[in-house]
Order: C-alpha cells, then structure tokens, then sequence
C-alpha cells in the first residue's frame, strides 16, 4: 500500500508553523508582521470576494445601509486581483498558460504550482467572459487525463504535474469544495 500520510518532514514544518504561532501568542497583527513566509492565496481571495459580495446582499435584505466598508473591501479586491494572482498582472489573453497563482509577498513573486487554486478564479465573476474559454482548456485537461483521474471531477493538482501524488490527502484527490465553486 501507498503511504498516504505527510513525510515526517511535512509534519516537522507543520510543527514549525505552529511554534512560530506560539511565540507570537497567536497574535494576528504581530504574526503578520514578523512571519518569515507571507502568501496571499488566490482561493482564500476568491472565497472572502464572494463572501463580501453575499454580505451585501444580507445588508440588503435586513435593510442595512451601512455597507461603505464591505463596498471598500470589494472594490480593493477588483482592483487588485490580477495584480496579486495573475504574473505580471498581465490581461489573460497575454499570459501563456492563463492561470492564477498564490503570491509570496516576501519574495514578490508568483508560485507557479498548477494547483485547483489556478482556477477557482472563475468562482469569483471577475474574468471576463472572452477569456473563460482558457479556463476550459485547462479544466478539460484536468479532468481525466491519463487515466490517472476516473471522475467528472477535478483533483486538487494537475495530474500531468510532477508534484501530482495520487495517494495523498494533498496534491492529488478531489476536494468537493473546490469543485463546487468551480461548477457555479
């Protein structure tokens, strides 16, 4: 049988992350602030944009006319979307791959790992729609190629990726989640 459990190493840097989390006393802003590793992650950006877009719409329901904060969070996500997670903060046509990545803000450069987070984006309404038609190519691709995928479905890396592990909880199976936003 596979090993379908992290290396010890994994689980070393998951004890890193957590000792580094009690030195600050889990404080976020001073974690923030003196973290050797910050990432923005394009998925976490997508989920938070939908979530300020549906909060608006509750604000609506309730009668609330005090959205101005939620409308600012919005507006600077739209803003700064393909500047964050997509290189270059080129349009997608000009990219060659057209794929968003997570951004290292200590190193201020992109990590090109073909992850489901590459397409979520879709989720969020800002592509427009000239450009879907790259995301398509890309979900056709992932969805069953070589046979080493046997659903409709999407593992959560590209399986023609060397960093593909089929037998691991990470970087290989079908996350429900990740999937549904991609559907809607």
């Amino acid at each position: 049988a596979k090993n379908t459990i992290p290396s010890d190493d994994m689980y070393n840097k998951f004890i890193y992350m957590i000792e580094l989390m009690k030195q600050f006393n889990y404080d976020e802003k001073r974690m923030y602030e003196n973290f050797p590793f910050k990432i923005k992650a394009v998925i976490f950006s997508s989920i938070l944009y939908i979530a300020n877009k549906y909060l608006i719409k509750i604000a609506e329901i309730i009668e609330e006319k005090d959205t101005e904060e939620i409308r600012e969070w919005i507006s600077r996500c739209e803003k700064n979307f393909y500047k964050y997670f997509f290189p270059t903060g080129q349009k997608l046509e000009q990219k060659e791959d057209g794929l968003f990545y997570n951004y290292d803000i200590i190193s201020k450069d992109w990590i090109q790992k073909k992850t489901i987070s590459s397409l979520v984006p879709i989720y969020t309404g800002l592509i427009p729609n000239e450009q879907i038609p790259s995301f398509l190519k890309w979900i056709l691709r992932w969805s069953g190629t070589e046979g080493k995928n046997h659903t409709a479905a999407l593992p959560s890396v590209d399986v023609q990726e060397p960093y593909f592990k089929e037998f691991t909880y990470w970087r290989g199976p079908v996350w429900v989640n990740t999937n549904w936003m991609i559907y809607l």
